[in-house]
């Protein structure tokens, strides 16, 4: 961060802090998600996913990518 002129201790964004994130988007789960979203997620994760099947650990997405 130095070398482009920024402070590098100075929070641009802070993902804990109170009203950062929309709740419906905190509070969701899986079970929010329709078909079609959850199919886009993998797909969009799907290097994630391929590593934690990899790894044995199984996800949502193991059907699906």
């Amino acid at each position: 961060m130095r070398e482009v002129g920024a402070d590098p201790k100075k929070k641009k964004k802070d993902g804990k802090k109170a009203g950062y994130r929309l709740s419906v988007l905190v509070n969701m789960t899986v079970a929010d998600y329709d078909a079609d979203v959850l199919i886009d997620l993998c797909v969009l994760y799907a290097m994630d996913v391929l590593f934690l099947r990899d790894l044995g650990h199984p996800t949502h997405c193991d059907g699906l990518v």
